[in-house]
């Protein structure tokens, strides 16, 4: 068993000592979490793992106005001396930056001197700190500065990227075909709302409440389904439909969980349903999500394997493609950092789980992966866009056209960013979607703030005062890609 030491920065509060402990772990040089044991001894953070496996730690990160976010060292080797934290997740950043400006080099990518003179500049302040006596009073200042300075790199060498791909892009085509929608799930938007909404986005994703739709056994409603569906086409909207089996969700009926523990009676439920979701909208739609969730599946759905639900998520598939072969499918997984593999172990990393259906599928749609920051249970701490761009190009890698579902981080005065660093989340997620090769569509995942009690937080349309005033923001911003980019 390898043991790696962190001491962590002077001057936390003990809330912040208590994330640290719960949310760190040790992930492989692929980003892949591995199985973590933790121990924290005020002021240092053991993290240990059973293999010999080349490491690296994640831990949380307050970074101004951008809140609490993930980030990682560089690789660590086992020794009995703590590592300092705050200057490891400085290294650790540096080295990122320098790895990806290699790589998107050697692909032909110009990185423009303003990104050159930032790296260079976070460089130097890093060297700074580490130049200084291990108590000198100026190392928490400096460290500060450099911290900011390797992430300011990075948002640049990010920008650049997005500018030159979206340039490459509307060389080709002017106006992209990529979809930026939203999510409809139990309600239409008032006049204001609708107004917004179609000023924002080309298209919209209608989910499929199983509890709503199904409220008993056998007993179907689809009144709100239809009224939804037939509201997004006649704005001329392109309609997706789905998750129409969500099972990580509260969406699932009361009566369907007692047959969650047997693989053959909750398929034999879940095909049923799935069935009469397809014979209903039929000819209705223009793509159809199928399933979500399950690589991460709720602790209410009994202790099956990832391995039995990634074979019924196939085989729900399969059976959608003989009932309607020409509708795009798409297949869902949420949490694709796998957070969750630092506590349990787990066959497949979301990763692998995705890749496997992509390629046991035939002619799969999309990959849909929900980016939920600053969520419990399902979600994730939030990433930088470096993370995101390097996450993006692994998904990339199977071939198949990526849906992305974004959750931003909630404003949240102990952890969320501020009002302007959740608008910058926003910008930045969405311009890097749209410039990114193999994402097809972006969709905003909660529309009606409540609606999803699984991202509290993260509605579109909330309350008035100050999410009233993010709302607007928002739409200006999606409203002003989509007049560049989009057809």
């Amino acid at each position: 068993m390898a043991t790696f030491s962190l001491t962590l920065p002077a001057g936390l509060d003990e809330r912040r000592k208590a994330l640290f402990a719960a949310k760190s772990f040790l992930a492989g040089t692929d980003g892949n979490p591995v199985p973590t044991q933790r121990e924290f001894r005020d002021p240092v953070l053991s993290l240990r793992q059973h293999g010999d496996e080349t490491v690296r730690a994640v831990t949380p990160l307050w970074l101004g106005e951008r809140g609490m976010i993930a980030s990682s060292t560089a690789t660590l080797m086992a020794r009995d001396e703590p590592y300092p934290l705050d200057k490891e997740l400085i290294r650790g950043k540096l080295n990122q930056i320098r790895g990806m400006v290699a790589d998107w080099e050697a692909r032909g990518l110009d990185i423009s001197t303003k990104v050159r003179d930032a790296i260079l500049a976070a460089g130097k302040s890093f060297g700074r700190i580490i130049a200084l006596e291990k108590e000198d009073p100026k190392s928490k200042e400096l460290g500060t500065i450099a911290l900011e300075s390797a992430f300011q790199a990075a948002r640049e060498l990010v920008a650049c990227y997005c500018e030159k791909l979206l340039a490459a892009k509307q060389r080709q085509a002017p106006r992209l075909p990529t979809l930026q929608s939203f999510y409809l799930r139990r309600r239409l938007p008032d006049a204001s709302q609708e107004a917004s909404l179609l000023k924002a986005f080309n298209a919209v994703q209608v989910a499929v409440p199983w509890s709503l739709v199904e409220p008993e056994a056998g007993r179907f409603d689809w009144a709100r389904l239809d009224e939804l569906v037939e509201w997004g086409r006649s704005k001329g909207l392109r309609v997706g439909l789905g998750p129409v089996v969500d099972l990580n969700s509260g969406d699932l009926p009361h009566w369907f969980l007692p047959f969650a523990a047997d693989i053959n009676k909750a398929a034999s439920v879940i095909f049923r349903y799935i069935d009469q979701v397809v014979a209903r909208f039929r000819g209705r739609v223009d793509s159809l999500l199928v399933l979500q969730g399950g690589n991460c599946i709720d602790e209410k759905m009994g202790d099956l394997d990832e391995t039995e639900w990634l074979r019924l998520t196939f085989n729900a598939c399969l059976r959608v493609r003989q009932a309607w072969p020409e509708i795009p499918l798409g297949v869902g997984i949420v949490q694709p950092w796998g957070e969750l593999l630092a506590d349990e172990h787990r066959d497949h990393n979301p990763f692998l789980f995705a890749e496997a259906l992509s390629r046991s599928v035939d002619g799969l749609g999309s990959i849909d992966v929900e980016m939920a920051f600053g969520q419990a249970g399902r979600g994730s701490v939030a990433r930088d866009s470096l993370e995101l761009s390097r996450m993006l190009e692994q998904l990339a890698y199977m071939g198949t056209p990526i849906r992305l579902d974004f959750s931003p981080p909630p404003l949240d005065a102990a952890n969320g960013p501020t009002p302007s660093g959740r608008i910058a989340w926003v910008r930045e997620f969405f311009q890097l979607a749209l410039a990114s090769p193999l994402v097809a569509e972006v969709r905003w995942s909660e529309t009606f703030e409540g609606e999803r009690p699984l991202f509290p937080g993260g509605g579109l349309f909330g309350d008035s005062g100050e999410s009233g005033r993010q709302s607007s923001e928002i739409v200006e911003i999606l409203a002003d890609l989509k007049s560049k980019y989009l057809r």
